[in-house]
Parts: structure tokens; sequence; C-alpha cells
């Protein structure tokens, strides 16, 4: 997955759970290992690979389906780079959603809903966890 137009501030606004799959979306990617360059990116790593666990993404996409990934994340990131001082609307927040709920779907990945309230406190605990790493 190449997420590398997203920023470490727009990873941090995400902290309602419909948008928890945001940060699940890293999987797979070298943004935590080129974008910080710190001792927290080892973590950051760790815990977003738990969270991959936890949403059963697919480790591998064919040819077509990472053109298709690629495709949304340029999307998302042309959404979120226009409102990155105020936050995306109303309107691009339910674009976005649905932009990652296409990526969700090409991972096979479950939905927050679709875990345990027991896997949904895992998820709630590593995001924690997460926002610190990357503060």
């Amino acid at each position: 997955m190449n997420m590398s137009g997203i920023s470490s501030s727009s990873i941090k606004v995400i902290n309602h759970p419909q948008d928890i799959e945001l940060q699940a979306h890293l999987t797979n990617s070298h943004v935590l290992s080129s974008k910080y360059q710190s001792t927290s990116a080892s973590e950051a790593e760790q815990l977003v690979n738990q969270l991959d666990q936890l949403f059963g993404y697919r480790k591998t996409l064919n040819n077509e389906q990472q053109k298709q990934v690629n495709c949304l994340f340029e999307k998302i990131d042309s959404i979120l780079e226009s409102n990155m001082n105020a936050g995306p609307t109303r309107a691009q927040q339910q674009q976005l959603d649905q932009l990652f709920d296409e990526i969700d779907a090409i991972y096979q990945a479950r939905s927050f809903e679709s875990l345990s309230s027991q896997e949904q406190k895992i998820v709630d605990r590593l995001l924690d966890q997460l926002d610190v790493a990357l503060a």
C-alpha cells in the first residue's frame, strides 16, 4: 500500500469509532518506517500490525488490487490535503468513509462493528497507544 501522501497530522485527528479504519489502513505500508524515524516508529509499527491482525487484513494483493488501493488512497490524500487545518466537511467525511470501505473490501478486512466487544476494547487501547507513539 502506498500512503506516502498522508501525514502524521491527518492520522492523529481520527478519534471516532467509524474512522478507525484510517489508522488500521497503514497495513503493509512503509509510511511508518519512512516518515517516523524515531524509536516510537518501531512501537507504532508493532501497534499497526496488531490492528491488522484484529481486522484480518489480507497480507498480499495482486497487481490490479494494488492499483485500485493506490488510486483510492490518492483520492483520500486529495481530500485530506484540501482541508488540513479545518478537517473534512460532513460530505467529505462520507466520501472518505466510502473510500475506506472500498479499501476494506479489497483487503477483505472486518469492520469495527463486526469485532467482539473484547476485540473492540483492544482496538481502542491500541489506537490510544498509537496516538501516543505518533505524537
